[in-house]
């Protein structure tokens, strides 16, 4: 159960409108409550937002009018998910939204997050799905405590071969790590979670397993430096040529959105050395 005041909130709500239930989740599970909430609902199209979030007014007006458009054409169609924006406006989390977004931590165009109309993907947040199909594949995997709806997401449009898409105009704001140390460790996790995910999904994403190679490779180099003075050499021209990409992009960033964004020196290396930490966490685990 949540530490917060989240049930007392919801347990006064409860009070004043008759349409709020609230389902406990005693094993404190994020994949089993969803699949709890999935499993209660009596409609047939169902609906997520995660924690740290919040969602304009016209939110699931904007889902489920795309939903029932797409299903006239698309009967493999399962669900809509939604794009989020950063719900805070300071320089920190500016900062982190831009290295989410770049180039540099890997994101590409095909992210879900760039999309200007609405299309096909493999990966989304915040979606509406169909219970029935739902239900049908499986719902969320309980044994993930991190990365269950990317495993739930890539399982039902990879390996069940139904269409999942993502409506730009489906709004919703999320609330980032406010401090270097907090992307750190979330990043951490999400490497440890994304490399039990492919393992479950019997998949392999060079991408995922990237930043642990350059870590490793990193920790060879400056224990065999001690050794060796080409190596030393070759480990300073490396991480040389690291921190000169960063401070690049750092200023382009600060140019391109004409404020100073000095965080991104720091949120770029937690990002890459935080996931990498999980990833090889993950390998020497044997989720590889």
């Amino acid at each position: 159960m949540s530490e917060d005041k989240s049930q007392s909130i919801v347990e006064e709500y409860i009070k004043n409108y008759d349409n709020i239930i609230l389902l406990k989740n005693e094993g404190v599970n994020q994949a089993i409550g969803r699949n709890l909430g999935f499993t209660y609902a009596k409609t047939e199209l169902v609906a997520y937002i995660d924690a740290h979030s919040y969602a304009e007014k016209d939110w699931l007006e904007e889902l489920y009018t795309a939903y029932n458009k797409l299903a006239e054409n698309d009967d493999r169609i399962i669900g809509v998910g939604s794009i989020y924006r950063n719900a805070e406006n300071n320089n920190f989390t500016l900062a982190a939204e831009i290295a989410f977004e770049s180039v540099i931590i890997g994101t590409t165009k095909a992210s879900f997050l760039k999309r200007e109309n609405i299309s096909k993907v493999d990966n989304a947040y915040a979606c509406l799905y169909s219970k029935t199909k739902l239900i049908e594949a499986g719902l969320y995997n309980p044994e993930l405590k991190i990365g269950e709806d990317m495993e739930l997401n890539n399982r039902l449009t990879y390996k069940l071969g139904y269409n999942l898409y993502v409506n730009p105009n489906a709004i919703t704001y999320y609330f980032r790590r406010n401090s270097v140390l907090g992307i750190f460790k979330q990043q951490m996790n999400y490497g440890y979670w994304r490399l039990k995910v492919l393992n479950q999904l019997k998949m392999f994403n060079l991408k995922v397993i990237a930043p642990a190679v350059f870590l490793m490779t990193l920790g060879v180099l400056f224990l065999a430096s001690f050794f060796s003075k080409f190596v030393l050499i070759l480990f300073l021209t490396v991480v040389t040529f690291y921190i000169t990409i960063i401070l690049i992009a750092t200023i382009y960033y600060s140019i391109k959105n004409r404020k100073f964004l000095g965080w991104l020196v720091f949120i770029f290396p937690a990002i890459h050395f935080g996931y990498g930490a999980g990833v090889m966490r993950g390998i020497i685990k044997g989720n590889f």
